[in-house]
């Protein structure tokens, strides 16, 4: 419980004051993120929460879906700023924010984005290959070679220049 002291002799009795809390305003972020006219106060929470708790899932998605319509790049800016921990560590409420940050990059054609290379290497490794086959499917299209060995590497825990892997780099035509 917070309590703050009585201020001087203004003869008012302090009692508990409420603590600043991520819970109460990612609350009130969610209700008034329902509404148009308060939707601008609804992101200023969000951005709050997450300066507050910066593990919290909900308020990076949450403020994402407010974000996505009107300026993406926002909203990849904000799954940027996850504290994303180790792959071996990540949860399946990672891989969600990692899978959005591909599908995001994706539909924006960033295929050259810093962020793209690990977070579909993460997920990856959290939710298997068959989730990112389409991905690695329009990254062939687009000859980004590179980027689609690197991922395949680390997905499989192996070296780029391991040989069985040479060799299916060459059937794939990537070599």
């Amino acid at each position: 419980m917070c309590v703050v002291p009585s201020v001087g002799n203004t003869g008012s009795a302090s009692g508990p004051l409420n603590c600043r809390s991520h819970v109460s305003r990612l609350g009130l972020a969610r209700a008034l993120s329902r509404s148009a006219d308060t939707q601008d106060q609804a992101k200023q929470l969000y951005q709050e929460v997450i300066a507050m708790a910066p593990g919290i899932h909900d308020a990076y998605i949450e403020l994402v879906q407010l974000l996505e319509p009107t300026d993406p790049q926002a909203a990849v800016d904000v799954y940027c700023r996850f504290p994303m921990k180790p792959v071996a560590e990540q949860s399946f409420d990672d891989a969600f924010i990692t899978g959005e940050m591909v599908r995001l990059l994706m539909s924006q054609e960033q295929y050259d984005h810093p962020q793209l290379g690990p977070s579909l290497t993460a997920y990856g490794k959290v939710m298997g290959l068959s989730c990112i086959e389409k991905y690695m499917d329009i990254l062939d299209e687009k000859s980004k070679t590179a980027l689609l060995k690197s991922v395949y590497a680390k997905i499989n825990d192996r070296q780029e220049d391991d040989p069985d892997l040479q060799d299916f780099f060459k059937f794939k035509c990537w070599i």
